[in-house]
C-alpha cells in the first residue's frame, strides 16, 4: 500500500491509543465499554501494560474517561468518550 492509499492517522496517537479508542468509540452509543484491563489486552491483542499506557495517554489528551470501579463490576473500566 503506498502512502497516498493509507488513511491519515492524528500523528498525536500512539497506534495503541488508535486501537483502543476505536473500541472505545465503536461502544459510545452504548455509553462507553466496561471491560477489565485484561479484557482489553485480550481484544487488542497486546500486553497490560500497552493498555495502561494507552488508557493514562488518551485519558491525559482528554478523549476518553474511565474510571476503575471495583465493587460489583469485578475490576471492569467503564471507558467513554469525553
Amino acid at each position: 500500500m503506498n502512502s497516498a492509499t493509507k488513511k491519515p492517522r492524528p500523528r498525536y496517537l500512539t497506534p495503541s491509543e488508535e486501537k483502543l479508542l476505536a473500541l472505545v468509540a465503536a461502544h459510545d452509543a452504548t455509553g462507553g465499554i466496561a471491560a477489565s484491563r485484561r479484557e482489553l489486552s485480550e481484544r487488542l491483542g497486546c500486553c497490560l501494560s500497552t493498555i495502561d499506557n494507552a488508557l493514562r495517554g488518551l485519558r491525559k489528551k482528554g478523549l476518553i474517561r474511565s474510571k476503575a470501579i471495583r465493587s460489583e463490576n469485578a475490576g471492569r473500566w467503564p471507558i467513554s468518550i469525553a
